[in-house]
């Protein structure tokens, strides 16, 4: 009677309670990405702007990067906050997700307020930042749009986290 098989059988039981046990022991691996990497995209985005933006991007770079991880220190502060960094899209059909629209007033209207940051509000985050940050540029608040630009960067890099 050959002994492999058995062999194999048992160390194929136990693979799933190995790996479950090491992800339970090191659940700091499991997190798709945290403070580093939000420095590290906006870092490199500010390399793919358009010239014309580009310049005060990268005088500010240093600053984006101290302030992209500010919404994460919110969420530290109150927890309440984790609302404005997900978005639950399987809770609104299939994609392309036509039923969700992408007015913020008319989410609201069609599912209700509490749906809504049960299920994340993250896309409309990136459009309160976006028309921040346009209004700032527009106005000349220079303070303003460093820290608007640094926000949204933490938004749009969430909306793309695994």
């Amino acid at each position: 009677m050959d002994w492999r098989p058995a062999k194999n059988l048992r160390m194929n039981s136990i693979t799933p309670f190995v790996a479950v046990a090491a992800f339970a022991m090191f659940p700091s691996c499991a997190q798709a990405w945290g403070r580093n990497a939000h420095r590290l995209i906006i870092n490199k985005a500010v390399d793919t702007l358009p010239a014309e933006v580009r310049l005060f991007f990268e005088a500010n770079r240093g600053f984006l990067a101290q302030h992209v991880t500010d919404p994460l220190d919110a969420m530290a502060k109150n927890p309440a906050e984790r609302r404005n960094d997900f978005v639950a899209l399987d809770k609104y059909g299939h994609f392309p997700f036509e039923a969700l629209p992408r007015n913020y007033k008319s989410a609201v209207t069609k599912f209700g307020k509490l749906k809504l940051e049960a299920n994340g509000l993250l896309p409309w985050q990136i459009g309160v930042y976006s028309e921040k940050l346009t209004e700032a540029f527009r106005t000349g608040k220079w303070d303003e749009a460093k820290l608007d630009a640094a926000i949204l960067a933490h938004y749009v890099a969430q909306a793309h986290d695994p």
